[in-house]
């Protein structure tokens, strides 16, 4: 389990059968080119009785997140492009 690499010995809660978070085959996403805490977008897992989605993945929600962190808006930088 990843959050074991970072968190040894926390017990996290359980898991939902389905992934919570989705994203568009055509939209491309990196946790590392983010650079953002855990927690921003994914809440404090450990004080959730399960574990839920926090933060939207539609196109509004990572227009708003990067208007309000200042990141780039350029189509291409997450979308292959002529799809």
């Amino acid at each position: 389990m990843q959050c074991a690499v970072c968190h040894p010995g926390k017990a996290p809660p359980p898991f939902p059968a389905a992934p919570v978070y989705r994203i568009k085959d055509y939209v491309f996403f990196s946790h590392a080119r983010h650079k953002l805490e855990c927690g921003v977008c994914h809440g404090n897992v450990y004080e959730m009785a399960v574990v839920q989605k926090v933060r939207g993945t539609d196109m509004k929600a990572c227009v708003d997140c990067h208007k309000e962190r200042q990141a780039t808006l350029v189509c291409n930088a997450c979308h292959e492009l002529g799809q």
